[in-house]
């Protein structure tokens, strides 16, 4: 799922309302059947985000993030992490802070699609991936990855 729009028309602050970053005013929010507050942590064990801007700090190497969300999703697969590296041409040593912005976008790419995530939102990353890395994400997305794709919300 992708959500895209005009600036300021609440994108951000819906996906980190999903996320239970900030709080509701009132409703309830539900993500693959699950309560986002009741089941907060099964629910981003089963789920994965691409932000418009790197949330990964520029002294780390893709190593250094393999070994971070290894501790953090019991389902990571380095093997498959290792595999979209090399499909996007992503050096593992490498400092992130030395990545282009398209770089860091698949960077973050590969992170999202390496720990079987059921939902993939991606708050405007398609955005940034452009001509030839655009589709191969799309045909990565639809046929390579045992998750739903939806229309642009």
């Amino acid at each position: 799922m992708s959500f895209i729009g005009q600036n300021g028309a609440g994108k951000t602050t819906t996906i980190r309302s999903l996320l239970n970053i900030i709080s509701i005013d009132e409703g309830e929010i539900k993500l693959l059947g699950l309560d986002h507050l009741r089941n907060e942590t099964e629910i981003k064990e089963r789920i994965s985000v691409v932000f418009d801007e790197l949330p990964f700090h520029d002294v780390l190497s893709a190593k250094d993030m393999a070994r971070i969300f290894e501790g953090i999703y019991p389902k990571w697969d380095n093997t498959v992490y290792a595999q979209y590296l090399e499909r996007f041409g992503l050096p593992m040593k490498k400092k992130i802070g030395e990545f282009s912005k398209g770089m860091k976008m698949k960077l973050q790419i590969a992170c999202a699609l390496s720990h079987n995530a059921k939902l993939l939102i991606m708050d405007e990353a398609n955005t940034t991936l452009l001509g030839r890395v655009n589709l191969d994400f799309v045909h990565i997305a639809v046929i390579g990855v045992n998750i739903g794709v939806s229309p642009y919300f």
